[in-house]
């Protein structure tokens, strides 16, 4: 790190401090500072816990309470958590990670921290996110959400809020865990053990933490909304009209008449003949409505792909300080977690185009076959070589060091953080598909027959050249210095004038790299693309915070903050907020500020990958519905203008700037009575300049409504290739979609938050209540074709609720929590065409606390094996549902024992 430039900038913080202490007498020290405490939102201590930042507490009880397996599930199911976010899954290299997203902004403008420092960021998300997977439960004594923008005071990642995990301190003794849960339906079996401990003394404690759990895979096989489906009143001829099967199977497309027909390799079209050694995956042939003329063989990949990936996982974390004289402390805090997964995929797909003609004939086992003609384009499941199995090791290793002292006039604190997190992936089962058209057989006119491999024929082993591995390497390292110092300006009627300043430098470095074949595009089957080796930026801060108490009932606090950052530029982030309290047991607060979210390094540097999404598409509709003298609309409502698995490059993009946000916050807290309370808060968020990796459903969606455009000088570096089309008028069919990062567009929201808690006290034990509801009024995301609010439609549920009620008798208790998400519906011309219906799931617990220290907890979880929800298609059932708003794990039964010592 260039420590002169950190000298210099921490250099100007403390400058800046003594000038604003010398023209300004210092108040002194209040009698109550020791009852002060830090909020989440603020970097000044204060006596009120409740003030202008919207915070929410959960607490290890509250976690306890929900009956949920970890502090990830916990977040993830909060009615916070607007429209959901990773948890777990399979096929796509993040089977390890889990994540949290305010306001349904996503899961980069959500600011993690632990004991108010930045958590470390995860390489898989390429630096952008925290992987909440790596915090041990039981080392945690709270969480602190912040629903309001706080990059004034944190920097970059807060647009939408913070999430500050509050760990234990303090404790003494020991403490045994062990938890087990027995599902109801087949996989997703989970098992926990931890261990924590502490000792205290006059100058200092120490606290540790040991989890190890391990979950089993869930295949999708063994959830029958996964498995393979015929949706009912469809015509069994017609591909579309089953959920799970890939014309990514063993077809060829026909280029030799220009109109790249698809049709069987087999010749009398029983797919099924592909099916050796006892497998099930082909079947068809099959009409393909999207093209009526075509025949084409499907493959159920659902037989070997996995829902969710098993995971072990290990994790320590220390966390200790020490009292070094009566004004300077030390702390040291530690973690490390070591995660494995598998992930497992069905076989991968090649494609190729073929060198010569390959004349059909019927082998000696009787299957007669398709002739073949140079030039002509297979996609080809390569069964035979068994699944794509890529085992995942991520490594988590965080340190911080901080001294906290105290002097007449001021506190400061300095603090060292360093974290590294490291990902390495084996994966086997891939294709190295370069060597392919090489590897074909060639066609002998003496035997009539092909000499090497006929990938045509089912008997036909494939050659080993085939086979290759997929491997990655991630890295992500973090490294920041803070300085900062705390002080009284001057002392007013209602209380001291408090400022914070301070400044900081970081580095950030990542490795995103795959094995050289891959890189090359001649691997098939994996994803993830490379970002490459040891890229670097530095980032240097400074901020302050002032905290004003005007009267006895309003006070007004401001912070500014100035970020440069070595790669794309500089950000100023100010901030203004008050609280007024018209009675003691009420208080209005309100907050303006703006934010910024810096690309990270895989967003600027990532080379691109290779990955398969369904996708409309649009021009080529277009082009066939203004032939038929209809408009786009006219004809898709006539006419299914159904989605095709296309081949998608991603890549990242070096000229992306920053983006920016503005966010509000007006809200009411009254504390009714001791035993009643309840908060409200109005917000409001604007980002701009979004950084989105582009799907290709909208590259093609911006191509229609500019159609004669070249679609690079709307989306630099986007592109649509196609084959070439023997009809001038319709455009050819897609090769593939270049989709860049890019900065593109606005969105805006708004909402509202409330919370109720209640407590009762009877003869008959004492009751707690508390709940939780979250409503988003608007979602729109503007760009230059125009607003789209997707409030409300599926994937972006306008409302959520949590309700948790505690039944507390003696050394007996009773938890009963739930989460409800809203339906969704999307509508077209003011019809609704599709549609989820409302979701809620229970959990119910029995606790026993004994009189030798020891608590047995039995419980359920989602009580009536609640399925995910699935999407109503003008009316039809479907299969399809949302893997980030729901869960298929079903009804689980679990156990619980902890031991004190």
């Amino acid at each position: 790190m260039k420590f002169n430039t950190l000298a210099k900038v921490i250099g100007l913080s403390f400058v800046s401090t003594s000038l604003i202490g010398g023209s300004v007498a210092i108040a002194e020290e209040n009698e109550d500072d020791s009852q002060k405490i830090t909020i989440t939102g603020s970097r000044i201590k204060r006596v009120d816990a409740e003030g202008a930042t919207p915070v929410t507490v959960i607490s290890a009880e509250d976690i306890k309470a929900t009956g949920l397996q970890t502090v990830a599930d916990v977040l993830r199911t909060s009615n916070l958590n607007s429209f959901g976010s990773w948890g777990g899954g399979a096929n796509n290299g993040w089977s390890s990670q889990s994540t949290v997203s305010l306001k349904g902004a996503g899961i980069r403008y959500t600011l993690v921290l632990i004991d108010g420092h930045r958590m470390a960021k995860s390489a898989v998300l390429g630096g952008g996110a925290a992987n909440l997977n790596t915090i041990p439960t039981a080392a945690v004594e709270r969480i602190e959400i912040l629903t309001d923008g706080a990059s004034a005071i944190y920097g970059t990642d807060a647009m939408a809020g913070v999430i500050n995990i509050i760990l234990k301190r303090d404790y003494e003794g020991l403490q045994l865990e062990l938890s087990a849960d027995s599902p109801s339906q087949e996989g997703g079996d989970y098992s926990k053990v931890s261990v924590g401990g502490g000792i205290s003394g006059q100058k200092g404690s120490m606290t540790f933490f040991f989890e190890h759990d391990e979950r089993d895979g869930i295949f999708d096989r063994d959830r029958e909304y996964n498995a393979l489906t015929q949706f009912p009143g469809t015509d069994p001829a017609v591909l579309q009209s089953y959920s799970t099967l890939s014309t990514n199977s063993r077809n060829i497309w026909r280029s030799s008449d220009g109109s790249w027909l698809g049709v069987p390799m087999v010749a009398n079209g029983d797919c099924t003949q592909y099916n050796i050694n006892g497998e099930s995956g082909f079947h068809g042939q099959y009409i393909d409505a999207d093209y009526p003329d075509d025949r084409v063989c499907g493959y159920n990949y659902t037989n070997e792909s996995g829902l969710w990936s098993g995971m072990a996982r290990d994790t320590f974390m220390m966390n200790s300080k020490y009292e070094i004289n009566d004004k300077l402390e030390f702390g040291f805090r530690t973690s490390w977690t070591s995660t494995e997964t598998k992930d497992v995929s069905a076989p991968s797909t090649a494609f190729w185009y073929f060198n010569e003609d390959l004349p059909g004939y019927t082998t000696d086992e009787g299957i007669e076959l398709t002739p073949i003609f140079a030039g002509d384009s297979a996609s080809y499941r390569l069964n035979t070589n068994g699944n794509r199995v890529a085992e995942h090791l991520d490594i988590l290793s965080d340190v911080l060091l901080t001294l906290d002292g105290t002097e007449d006039a001021f506190d400061w604190q300095a603090t060292y953080q360093y974290s590294r997190n490291r990902r390495n992936v084996w994966g086997t089962g891939y294709a190295m598909t370069g060597a392919i058209p090489d590897l074909v057989g060639t066609w002998d006119a003496a035997t009539g027959r092909v000499d090497g491999w006929d990938p045509r024929d089912p008997n036909s082993q494939i050659p080993a050249e085939i086979r290759a591995n997929f491997d990655k390497k991630d890295e992500f390292v973090f490294e920041e210095v803070t300085l900062g110092a705390t002080f009284d300006l001057a002392e007013l009627d209602a209380g001291a004038i408090s400022a914070h300043i301070g400044a900081s430098a970081k580095r950030e470095s990542l490795t995103s790299l795959v094995d050289a074949q891959a890189e090359a595009g001649n691997t098939a089957g994996g994803n993830g693309g490379s970002s490459g080796e040891n890229l670097e930026r530095d980032a240097y801060a400074v901020f302050t915070e002032v905290l004003v108490p005007v009267t006895d009932e309003l006070e007004v606090s401001a912070a500014v903050r100035y970020d440069d950052y070595s790669d794309f530029g500089d950000n100023t982030a100010p901030m203004l907020r008050m609280t007024y309290r018209p009675h003691d047991d009420m208080l209005l607060r309100a907050s303006f500020g703006k934010g910024f979210f810096a690309p990270t390094l895989s967003d600027l540097f990532r080379t691109g990958s290779q990955s398969f999404y369904r996708v409309v598409d649009l021009p080529y509709y277009q082009a066939v519905a203004a032939n038929a003298g209809m408009t786009l609309d006219a004809y898709c409502d006539a006419n299914s203008c159904g989605a095709r698995e296309t081949e998608h490059h991603i890549g990242g993009n070096s000229l992306l700037k920053a983006e920016d946000s503005e966010s509000w916050n007006i809200g009411f807290v009254w504390d009714v009575t001791e035993d009643f309370n309840f908060r409200i808060d109005y917000w409001g968020l604007e980002i701009e300049n979004k950084i989105d990796e582009l799907s290709g459903g909208t590259v093609l969606a911006i191509q229609a409504a500019n159609p004669g455009v070249d679609i690079s000088t709307l989306i630099p570096g986007a592109a649509i290739v196609r084959l070439p089309s023997n009809d001038p008028t319709v455009p050819g069919r897609i090769d593939y979609i270049d989709t860049p990062t890019a900065n593109f567009g606005t969105e805006k929201e708004s909402g509202a938050d409330l919370q109720i808690v209640y407590k009762l006290s009877t003869d008959y034990g004492q009751f707690r209540t508390t709940l939780g509801i979250s409503h988003i009024f608007e979602f729109e995301s503007i760009d230059e074709n125009g607003s789209f609010d997707r409030i409300g439609r599926i994937g972006s549920p306008s409302d959520r609720a949590n309700l948790g009620i505690n039944y507390r008798t003696g050394n007996h208790s009773i938890d009963y929590y739930s989460y409800w998400i809203g339906s969704q519906e999307n509508e077209t011309n003011g019809e609704v065409v599709s549609s989820v219906g409302s979701h809620m799931e229970h959990n119910l617990s029995y606790t026993y606390d004994s009189p030798w220290d020891a608590r047995f907890t039995l419980g359920v979880r989602n009580l009536t094996d609640e399925d995910p929800e699935f999407q109503v298609v003008l009316g039809t059932q479907t299969t399809t549902w949302d893997s980030n708003i729901y869960s298929p794990q079903g009804r689980s039964v679990y156990a619980t024992a902890t031991f004190e010592f």
